[in-house]
């Protein structure tokens, strides 16, 4: 029989700021939606790579902001497959 490790997710900080980059339409809706419904600021979407890395800068650059965006140039990429 496996066990596993109760987990635990301490309260940020902060919130947590996120642009949500995928290339299916469907699947970045859903997960821009889920996670703002779980208290995560999305601030955009992004179709590609490229795209997201022009959004960033734009909000990087206080061009744009989403709701309660911070624009304090605070940024961490992840990239997923």
């Amino acid at each position: 029989m496996d066990e596993q490790a109760p987990t635990t997710t301490a309260p940020l900080e902060k919130p947590l700021t996120v642009l949500v980059a995928d290339d299916h339409p469907l699947w970045r809706d859903a997960l821009a939606r889920d996670l703002a419904d779980h208290g995560i600021d999305v601030v955009g979407t992004a179709g590609d790579g490229a795209e997201a890395l022009r959004r960033v800068e734009e909000l990087a650059r206080g061009q744009t902001h989403g709701a309660g965006a911070a624009g304090d140039g605070e940024f961490s990429a992840v990239a997923g497959g």
